[in-house]
């Protein structure tokens, strides 16, 4: 270790070490970011069906390309902050991971959990909006915890910058925001996955037993995919309840898993992938007997 990281604190050798391993896991993460991002991509510019699923293609799109964007910035925050630590440049450094949303990473975090869960409290408001007016109560209260975790960050935003007025603030604020995040999750996911059971059944009702077994592996995804997410909130709330030096990895590698999380399910979903196969499986049937059902819409028409 050289002179000027032993001048330090104590914990900068832990903490050095740990941010090291998140950052290379980070990288990991990224690395799968982009590679999914590739993936959806091609998948949905070859997916076509109708002018409504034309609409969607190309939103998903700019989605997927703002998203491994954030990434991508967010990824080169990370590297340079422990490239700083690591030569010993700075002991500051240190301490830039230990609240995500301080300067620089801040935004970019935000940003990626606005993207992510943005996504699917959209995705619950267009499988509800083909029921009638009560349906549309199953997203009203996922959007109102999607408004109070952007409302949160953003405070949080404030908070991070007068770290030495509101330090045991942000700290709450911190594990606020993945509260709610956590609870975002899980509330959207069930939500979604009701709503896809009473499509399964009107639509096994009408058409047979075949036709709602798209709805059957997109559940699927989305549980496997919440899941993800899920795991990633429980370890980084748990690094930061107990306040311990590990913190670092689950806060480095929390976007990734994020963006990994959500371009899973529009990858799976615009190519129709049948879960429990494995093998990609359009379900030619139910697309015949509705107009304006696609595996990207997951709605029939008239339901």
């Amino acid at each position: 270790m050289n002179n000027a990281l032993s001048q330090c604190p104590s914990s900068t050798a832990t903490s050095e070490t740990n941010l090291i391993i998140g950052s290379n896991l980070s990288s990991i993460c990224y690395g799968i970011v982009v590679f999914l991002g590739f993936l959806c991509f091609n998948a949905l510019r070859h997916h076509q069906r109708g002018r409504q699923s034309q609409r969607v293609r190309i939103s998903l799109m700019s989605w997927v390309l703002a998203t491994v964007l954030v990434g991508t910035v967010s990824q080169a925050w990370d590297i340079a902050a422990v490239t700083t630590v690591s030569t010993g440049e700075s002991c500051e450094a240190v301490s830039l991971l230990e609240n995500p949303f301080l300067t620089g990473l801040n935004v970019l975090w935000l940003l990626m959990n606005v993207l992510t869960d943005g996504l699917l409290v959209w995705r619950c408001y267009a499988i509800a909006a083909g029921f009638r007016r009560k349906w549309l109560l199953a997203w009203l209260v996922p959007l109102a915890i999607y408004i109070a975790m952007i409302v949160v960050g953003l405070v949080l935003l404030f908070g991070s910058s007068l770290r030495h007025r509101w330090e045991n603030v942000s700290h709450v604020l911190l594990m606020v925001t993945f509260g709610i995040s956590l609870f975002l999750n899980i509330i959207i996911s069930s939500s979604i996955v009701l709503l896809l059971l009473h499509y399964k059944k009107t639509v096994t009702r009408t058409f047979g037993e075949r036709s709602g077994k798209p709805y059957l592996n997109i559940m699927t995804i989305l549980v496997e995919s919440a899941s993800l997410i899920i795991f990633s909130d429980v370890l980084t709330l748990i690094a930061l309840l107990f306040n311990t030096l590990i913190v670092y990895i689950p806060l480095q590698t929390w976007s990734q898993i994020q963006a990994i999380a959500s371009l899973l399910i529009i990858y799976q979903v615009a190519r129709g992938v049948d879960y429990f196969s494995g093998k990609d499986e359009v379900a030619g049937s139910t697309l015949q007997n509705s107009s304006t059902m696609s595996v990207l819409d997951v709605k029939p028409d008239g339901v």
